[in-house]
């Protein structure tokens, strides 16, 4: 810990009141590697192609009252006939056979990756052209902010959350026709022309969301025999109908009985008695997935089930002709565990430094991928690695992949890296060679066998401790975790074990669903997954400030204040299970989640708050401190930041019949661990050892490519915006060979019309990361970069940053913001993906102004 007190902070400047404690001997042989010296700022040279430009931005009235939420673009932006070839893609063709809600996203067109061009090559943005772009943008940025303080664009996802939100109130007996007609439209405006729905926007379709959509339209009262119903029914028998939907998917299902409980694998609620520490307890499991798997534990072993409304058989398969063989093959969707080989893809390599599997690629650069599922029945898969592995789902784990740097050495003496070594031998040995398909597949056997004859004295205690697990979990504002899913079980959960629907718990959770619903222009209604006010409010304060708004402007102050007040100060949460002695602090994401705040807003939030001039600095300085040590406490053993916890990476859980839903781990990520670099090192403290040992996990988790995978953010193009500011602001120079590598594989991205996109389908097939449609975001995340890198200025070394900048010049709508329907948030690798309303604006003013800061000279 550091050696500040609060009355230190309200005296000295972040540089002295955050001094670091004295370095060991460890410390200066982790710190030995890096480059020796301080930041050298860019020196930027105004282009001859640009006129004078202005240092700062002049001061924009607030127009009108701010609305509460930044309404999506009612239409889709017209582009332009390309004018350069697109690179050419090998299309690769839909199975024949089922698939599975695991099986491989199939690839894109070409045409889906390029963008058709808008500005020609090399065009031209004059002083002027920036500051009235800026100015605008800035101004509409400004209009959206709530008289509270705080900004919050609507997050829209995939219309699994609308179609799961209708069926919990036909469950529940709340079923409001009006309000589900509403729904019903939106869920119909995301449908494809293939009758499937997708997880993002002009995504291929997806066995989950086209199931439950489908179902929640029949409960609507759309007729199975309407051509877009007759669609969707015949898309879902192709890919491998209800039985090869996702597990979530099935449940929702047997709800209802259209699934027989005991088709699922079990999770017992007993999960609840493991002490934290062994493996598969609830801790082993990030807080999303421990939050939904709490109450899911509650249902199975209840298994409520009601009376069909209406049959769903047009959404079976037909069956198959029966064969007889001396072994039967598993039906399409049924949990098929892998070796090791299967999991992580490893051909002939070894352990790596960080005890990870080192990932070889196949040849062309396909990710490393894990927990295949079949796409039809067939037998169990035999093991195969290298070149001839079949593809699979995204890497999950959220590490750099496809022969990234070496792994990252943990600090300490020879003894305890020998003995951590040790013990990563034998447990990579574990998993490679225990039959863990054998080994599951009995227990869940066995479960099932126990679910019949519980010994009831335990299967009481262990409902009472899940209960009241979830009641004391409930946030301010009534919902679970501060996402729609957990809440959506924990209310289900609660149901079953007596609660009425007017206890106070119950229409608590309730009316946070509500808050979470949102009217478009066209009338329809959308369900957010969760709401990002925290989130959204400091990114928008960065880039007010970044624009050159005076640090004392009152719609800073007030961000600023509403930020402070959004401070954890006294809820521990599960965080604190494995860093007990680690004080209270940090923020969370939505407006509500005090149980769960995450190092990524945490770090933001402080950035936020050191661009501000608050008339109360002892108040900012005493929660930038309070935040600072709970993000010290949440640095992983090898030297990198998870989101929600601490050192929460294990495989195990991956091997679990029930693990078919995306990420159940939280393992350190570049972007988390980037933005608390960066705010180490303009906190001063780029000499402290954590954040040497934050930079050294950069550096050894940089992709052979020079860019850095995006765990909550698609993808390397958000990685690498996020990474290389950071590394600039620990010390480290321009001239850096892992930043002007990064530099220079962004300029090899860059699309024909100068702006920069990624499809989420970079998750699946790393060959394609950096390719995409231009979209407003992940231009700016592109440029942040670059001018980071010092890749501003005349002639080649600023061209690839002048087409960015004219690019969003030439696409700026006419109120100030940028259309964006692609989604460029990440929730879920592979799996849930989010259209984050406001990165549309937010991040290119946070980019143009410091493009405006580099050119004249002042470097950020």
């Amino acid at each position: 810990m550091t050696t500040t007190n609060e009355t230190t902070l309200a005296a000295g400047s972040p540089t002295t009141a955050f001094a670091p404690a004295p370095r060991g001997a460890a410390d200066d042989d982790l710190a030995a590697g890096l480059t020796a010296g301080g930041v050298s700022a860019a020196t930027a040279t105004v282009s001859a192609t640009t006129s004078a430009i202005s240092a700062t931005t002049t001061a924009v009235p607030r127009a009108r009252t701010a609305p509460a939420r930044l309404r999506p673009p009612a239409g889709t932006p017209a582009s332009a006939a390309p004018t350069t070839a697109a690179p050419t893609l090998a299309a690769v063709p839909a199975p024949a056979a089922t698939a599975s809600r695991a099986a491989p996203v199939a690839r894109p067109a070409a045409s889906a990756l390029v963008v058709p061009t808008v500005a020609p090559a090399g065009a031209e943005i004059h002083g002027d052209v920036l500051d009235d772009m800026l100015d605008r943008a800035v101004t509409q940025l400004r209009s959206l902010q709530d008289d509270a303080g705080w900004w919050k664009g609507d997050l829209e996802s995939n219309t699994s959350i609308d179609a799961e939100d209708l069926m919990l109130r036909k469950w529940l007996g709340l079923w409001n026709q009006e309000q589900a007609e509403l729904t019903a439209r939106f869920i119909r405006s995301r449908q494809n022309a293939d009758g499937s729905w997708p997880i993002y926007h002009a995504g291929p379709g997806d066995l989950a969301p086209t199931v439950e959509s489908y179902v929640a339209l029949r409960l609507v009262g759309d007729s199975p025999d309407a051509p877009h119903m007759r669609a969707a029914a015949a898309w879902t028998r192709a890919h491998g109908g209800v039985p090869a939907a996702r597990i979530f998917t099935r449940i929702w299902l047997a709800l209802f009985g259209w699934w027989r409980w005991e088709d699922l694998p079990v999770l017992p609620p007993e999960l609840m008695l493991l002490p934290a520490k062994v493996p598969l307890s609830i801790y082993k499991f990030a807080s999303w997935g421990r939050q939904t798997i709490v109450a899911i534990t509650v249902l199975m072993a209840r298994r409520p089930t009601g009376t069909p409304p209406f049959p769903i058989d047009e959404l079976f398969p037909a069956p198959a002709p029966s064969t007889k063989s001396r072994r039967r093959g598993r039906a399409a969707g049924a949990w098929v565990d892998t070796t090791i080989d299967g999991l992580f893809h490893v051909g002939d390599g070894d352990v790596d430094g960080n005890g990870s599997l080192a990932a070889h690629p196949p040849a062309g650069g396909a990710p490393a991928a894990r927990l295949a599922t079949p796409a039809a029945p067939v037998d169990a898969p035999k093991r195969r690695s290298g070149r001839d592995a079949a593809p699979e789902p995204p890497d999950v784990a959220g590490r750099a992949k496809d022969g990234g740097g070496p792994g990252v050495p943990l600090p300490g003496g020879l003894l305890r890296r020998t003995g951590t070594r040790a013990a990563r031998g034998l447990k990579s040995a574990a998993l490679e060679h225990l039959p863990w398909d054998w080994m599951f597949h009995r227990v869940d056997r066995a479960l099932h066998i126990y679910h019949r004859h519980p010994v009831r004295p335990l299967r009481a205690l262990a409902l009472g401790i899940a209960e009241r697990w979830i009641v004391v979990r409930q946030e301010a504002d009534g919902c679970f975790g501060g996402i729609q899913p957990p809440t959506a079980y924990s209310i289900i959960a609660l149901r079953v074990l007596g609660y009425p629907m007017d206890h106070p718990v119950i229409t608590a959770a309730l009316r946070s669903l509500d808050l979470y619903s949102v009217t478009r222009p066209d009338g329809s209604r959308m369900q957010e997954s969760c709401q990002s006010p925290v989130w959204d409010t400091c990114l928008a304060t960065i880039a007010l400030a970044d624009a050159g708004l005076a640090t004392n402007d009152p719609a800073l102050v007030r961000a600023a204040d509403w930020l402070v007040g959004q401070e954890v100060t006294a809820r521990r949460g599960d965080w604190s299970v494995p860093i007990p002695d680690v004080p209270v602090g940090g923020w969370a994401f939505e407006f509500e989640n005090d149980t769960y705040p995450d190092v990524d807003d945490s770090a933001e939030v402080m950035l936020a708050l050191m661009r501000v001039a608050h008339p109360r600095p002892e108040k900012v300085m005493a929660a930038t401190y309070r935040g600072l040590q709970w993000v010290f406490g949440m640095q992983c053993a090898d030297g990198g930041w998870g989101a929600f916890d601490v050192d929460n990476a294990g495989h195990l859980v991956y091997k679990i019949p029930f693990a078919d839903f995306g990420m159940l781990t939280d393992p350190p990520s570049a972007d988390v661990t980037a933005h608390v670099v960066e705010l180490l090192g303009e906190l001063g403290l780029g000499d402290d050892p954590r954040t040497k040992r934050g930079v050294e996990w950069l550096l050894h988790s940089q992709e052979v490519d020079g860019s850095w995978y995006g765990r909550w953010g698609v993808n390397h193009i958000y990685g690498t915006g996020g990474v290389v500011p950071a590394l600039r602001a620990a010390g480290l120079p321009a001239s850096h060979p892992a930043i002007q590598r990064a530099a220079d594989w962004l300029v090899s991205r860059q699309n024909p019309d100068g702006g920069w996109g990624e499809d989420c389908y970079s998750y699946n097939d790393m060959s394609t990361a950096g390719m995409g449609v231009s979209t407003a975001s992940q231009t700016a995340w592109a440029l942040l970069a670059l001018i980071a890198a010092g890749r501003v200025g005349d002639g080649a070394k600023g061209e690839a940053a002048a087409r960015g900048v004219a690019w969003l010049a030439a696409t700026q709508t006419d109120e100030g913001s940028w259309d964006e329907d692609y989604y460029t948030g990440t929730g879920f690798a592979g799996y849930f993906y989010i259209n984050y309303n406001l990165y549309r604006l937010v991040w290119p003013v946070m980019a143009l102004g410091r493009y405006r800061r580099a050119l004249a000279g002042d470097a950020h």
